[in-house]
């Protein structure tokens, strides 16, 4: 058999071809590396085996001396007693230690969970992280002061206020006849409720105020704040310029664009201007975000693209607020009181609108009834009081119709020229009636004016 065999083995090689040294190395290196992932599987199989042998044993114990507590109490219950009493002893013996071994079993269940619940309230109690702003101001933080990125900074920021101050200036020149902030006198209903919605609009968006402060008192609260912004001096002079400097500048750029809003949103007259109006200021508000973003995308350098992405990836944990929870409120909080203080401003305003204050400041000697103040510029002549000199002629409506008919008395000279002959008003003076009772006579085909005095 052997010799068989071992012609069989020769048999079959002469077939094949023998194996290279590789081959056969890398064949033992796959075999030791399969033998080693069935070792491993077997210790995590046996270290399984234990964990659930020592849970049985620990199991066990608790029931074996439960069951030696019952026996030493069962026979104590055995001496000088009727065989019935001790049956219904060891009876209530035995539910009486069941339900202890049930109340450990669940008092050990609770006390799980509570380390449980334990451990998920002090993973849900981390503090918050705060990324840093992605614009020119953390620039600014995250960089030395005569460098090119607080240059670009300083350029940003004096962009935006020159532009802010522009628009103030504009918007708070005030001719002789005007009310506070030039506030319009009287405004339909529909810019009033665009003047609520715009101030959402810009208090939702303008973030500035609120992470400015936010932002310096996390920084204030880390122990290594310095190594933070990437400096290795932790003076207070060196908080002060890199990091309260920059977040000053940043909240009053935030206070100037909140400003300039409220300014626009209280002179607005139309719907349409408001909205424009507000879209231009958000833009405004933008520029630092605009310039970082500049640098950002490679557009002035590579070292500025470098240190913008710096910035994205900067943080610093929060103090003031824990994961899921104070951080929304007091978000929420500032937001509401924002919007209540401006609302409140503007609900001012409003109502000086719709008591007259407003009107009779602007014209103190005409004296018309609070009904008739929405005729005021409306592009038609009521004539009565308000074409006088005291009422500014209804407001600069009738100024067209006083300079074509001087000598025209008329009661309500919205009548002339609206294609209706009026009869009061068909005469020389009033133009009849602005042409609208022009009569004609026909003499040999030529039409005549014929004069009805």
């Amino acid at each position: 058999m052997d010799s068989i065999d071992e012609n069989e083995t020769h048999g079959s090689a002469s077939w094949s071809s023998t194996p290279t040294m590789a081959e056969e190395l890398a064949l033992i290196q796959r075999q030791v590396g399969d033998l080693t992932e069935i070792v491993e599987n077997k210790d995590n199989e046996i270290e399984e085996l234990r964990g659930s042998i020592r849970t049985e044993k620990s199991t066990f114990l608790f029931l074996d001396q439960k069951l030696q507590k019952i026996e030493r109490q069962l026979n104590e219950t055995q001496q000088d007693e009727p065989t019935k009493r001790r049956r219904g002893e060891k009876r209530s013996l035995v539910k009486d230690l069941a339900e202890d071994i049930d109340e450990e079993i669940e008092e050990n269940e609770k006390n799980e969970n509570f380390d449980d619940d334990k451990q998920d309230d002090e993973s849900e109690t981390e503090l918050a992280m705060i990324a840093f702003d992605e614009d020119t101001f953390s620039l600014m933080m995250t960089n030395p002061v005569f460098s090119r990125d607080w240059a670009l900074a300083l350029a940003a920021l004096s962009f935006q206020w020159v532009l802010l101050i522009l628009i103030i200036l504009n918007l708070l020149s005030t001719s002789a006849n005007s009310s506070p902030l030039n506030i319009p006198y009287a405004v339909p209903l529909d810019v009033t409720i665009g003047q609520f919605l715009g101030i959402f609009i810009c208090v939702g968006v303008q973030t500035d105020i609120l992470s400015s402060i936010r932002l310096v008192a996390a920084i204030w609260a880390e122990e290594d704040w310095a190594a933070l912004v990437g400096t290795g001096n932790g003076t207070r002079t060196a908080f002060f310029v890199r990091i309260l400097l920059p977040n000053i500048c940043k909240f009053l750029s935030g206070c100037m664009v909140l400003s300039v809003n409220f300014v626009t949103i209280v002179q607005s007259s139309n719907i349409v201007d408001l909205m424009k109006d507000v879209a231009a200021l958000l833009i405004i508000s933008e520029i630092t975000e605009i310039f970082y973003k500049l640098a950002e995308f490679g557009f002035l350098g590579q070292k500025l693209e470098d240190h913008a992405k710096v910035v994205a990836e900067t943080e610093v944990q929060d103090p003031l607020s824990s994961k899921g929870s104070f951080n929304i409120n007091y978000r929420l909080l500032v937001f509401c009181l924002l919007v209540a203080i401006m609302s409140t401003a503007v609900g001012a305003f409003i109502v000086g609108q719709q008591n007259g204050s407003f009107f009779k400041g602007i014209y103190p000697y005409c004296k018309i009834a609070k009904s008739e103040i929405p005729k005021f510029g409306n592009d038609v002549c009521d004539g009565g009081v308000l074409n006088s000199i005291a009422c500014d002629f209804d407001g600069g409506d009738c100024l067209n119709y006083n300079l074509a008919y001087p000598n025209c008395e008329a009661a309500a000279p919205k009548l002339i020229g609206n294609g209706i002959c009026d009869q009061q008003y068909n005469n020389r003076e009033c133009g009849y009636d602005g042409a609208d009772c022009c009569p004609y006579e026909t003499n040999d085909g030529v039409n005549k004016i014929k004069d009805p005095r």
